[in-house]
């Protein structure tokens, strides 16, 4: 067919061309209108769709944008007929109605509509965040996008690398003693000092050539957020601290919110932890049962363990007191303005009879927890690393 088009003239193709516009509007026209009749019959449910947009995606084929743009103007029309006349007249387009669809109502389409007739794209926009301010912010959007993620080349194990040496001796053995070379123009040298032979460009480029390399599918997210939802997003990141890393990504926040959510609200997960808890409670009458009177366990625990076990109760109890922010106050009267890594600390240590109530108890970072345990209870009563809750 494209090969025929080259022997046409000039005329023909332009004419051509314009005919095949006109007769695109008019199939586009007819394709709306079938649309209507098909969600009014709810056909698409009949089908096993469970929505026009999942019709429209799956069973023929469009584009996500496209199909939304195919809906929504199909829902225009049947709500305000007029719509179809601009349509057929060529005076808006798809992309126009699928815009200012959602600010159109009985009361302002006649003056919607005759403002939009024959306007650019941005002259519509504008139109449209007069009645719908936030139709200004861009729609969410996600895109596929493919990376080449480096793998290390694996490391070869003592026999390997052994045999892999020119002078037969072990890597370790040549590390100790130095090769005692001079170093000849172009070769690096490893950590041990030595002279290596190959040039510093070689091997990289043979360090690059071991690794391997794999293409990783991802998804490019972008959407608006309220300050609200910073907030909220910053609050995770504080409650949580110690299941993210330090700067953990929108992606760390968000999988572990998502995750803690599905392990809620899954009915197979929440259906494991019911049969999980039945074994083990099992087990511990089984193991109750069976046991020597002298191997029962005990039930009476010492003050100070019972000083260091604190309710969820009672830590909820001292979080809301102190606002969710670390108690410590320096010498200066400054507050600590910590709202991560917060950690509850006996005021009284617990090994010095301080008991586990809410009196007794405060929220404070990691850091001002050992300080102040490092104060009471000296550096070698405090154990490497930040203390636990």
């Amino acid at each position: 067919m494209s090969l025929s088009l080259r022997f046409l003239s000039d005329n023909d193709i332009l004419s051509r061309t314009r005919a095949l516009t006109v007769q695109e509007r008019t199939s586009t026209l007819l394709l709306l209108s079938h649309l209507n009749e098909i969600e009014r019959r709810r056909l698409h449910l009949k089908l096993g769709y469970q929505s026009m947009f999942d019709y429209c995606t799956s069973g023929l084929a469009y584009s996500a944008s496209a199909a939304m743009r195919r809906i929504r103007a199909a829902r225009c029309i049947a709500r305000f007929p007029e719509v179809y006349e601009l349509l057929e007249s060529n005076e808006v387009n798809l992309s126009t109605i699928f815009q200012v669809s959602r600010i159109l109502s009985p009361e302002n389409k006649d003056r919607v509509l005759a403002r939009i007739r024959g306007t650019s794209q941005r002259e519509v926009e504008a139109v449209v965040a007069e009645y719908e301010p936030r139709a200004a912010i861009p729609p969410d959007r996600v895109r596929t996008v493919v990376i080449s993620v480096a793998t290390p080349a694996p490391v070869k194990d003592k026999e390997e690398r052994n045999a892999a040496s020119p002078d037969g001796r072990t890597d370790e053995s040549h590390n100790r003693s130095g090769c005692g070379r001079e170093d000849p123009a172009g070769a690096g040298h490893n950590r041990s000092g030595c002279a290596s032979k190959a040039p510093a460009g070689q091997a990289a480029g043979a360090e690059s050539v071991a690794g391997t390399a794999k293409l990783e599918r991802r998804a490019l997210v972008q959407f608006s957020a309220s300050e609200a939802f910073m907030a909220k997003v910053e609050r995770v990141r504080s409650l949580a601290w110690y299941r993210l890393p330090a700067n953990a990504s929108f992606e760390q926040v968000f999988e572990l919110a998502l995750d803690l959510v599905i392990e809620r609200e899954d009915p197979r997960m929440r259906s494991e932890r019911r049969e999980a808890r039945g074994r083990s409670a099992r087990a511990r009458e089984t193991m109750a049962a069976t046991a020597p009177i002298s191997q029962k366990p005990c039930r009476q625990t010492d003050a100070t363990h019972r000083a260091r076990f604190i309710p969820a109760p009672v830590r909820d109890q001292v979080f809301t007191r102190d606002k969710g922010r670390c108690t410590y106050t320096g010498s200066n009267g400054r507050r600590c303005a910590s709202t991560r890594a917060l950690q509850i600390d006996h005021i009284k240590p617990a090994a010095r009879g301080g008991a586990g109530t809410s009196d007794n108890l405060r929220l404070l970072c990691a850091y001002h927890n050992r300080l102040e345990a490092e104060r009471l209870m000296g550096c070698q009563g405090v154990r490497d690393g930040p203390p636990s809750h």
